[in-house]
């Protein structure tokens, strides 16, 4: 399974993500995505069941980010030891204040991944 993550609550659908998969060469199979759909959150998640385990691995390795219409998401493999027994997510939040002087367009998933690798 692969979980996607901020994805736009006004521009995502089940044929959009398979849309967005299929344009990079992934087929997300037979199994409709599960949305999650939570409106005091600000963007909406969801679960991708793979049942092919190549489609898979490549999702897994090109899809680390994408963009649905100008706005970037992201995914990442679904562990389901990061949830408790009553399914809720069990994990830290992290949170980064960009200094008031940094140049805002820096900020990407890429940049941020860079420099929390090393914390885990």
């Amino acid at each position: 399974m692969l979980y996607l993550y901020d994805l736009p609550k006004d521009k995502v659908s089940s044929v959009k993500i398979a849309e967005v998969f299929k344009a990079h060469g992934i087929n997300i199979g037979t199994k409709k995505p599960l949305i999650r759909r939570e409106l005091f959150k600000p963007f909406y998640s969801a679960i991708l069941h793979f049942q092919d385990a190549q489609e898979y691995a490549q999702a897994k390795e090109k899809m680390k980010y994408f963009d649905i219409d100008d706005c970037h998401a992201r995914s990442l493999p679904f562990e389901q030891n990061a949830r408790d027994k009553k399914g809720k997510e069990t994990g830290l939040n992290v949170f980064f204040k960009l200094p008031k002087d940094a140049d805002k367009n820096i900020l990407t998933y890429a940049y941020l991944e860079d420099k929390f690798s090393k914390y885990g």
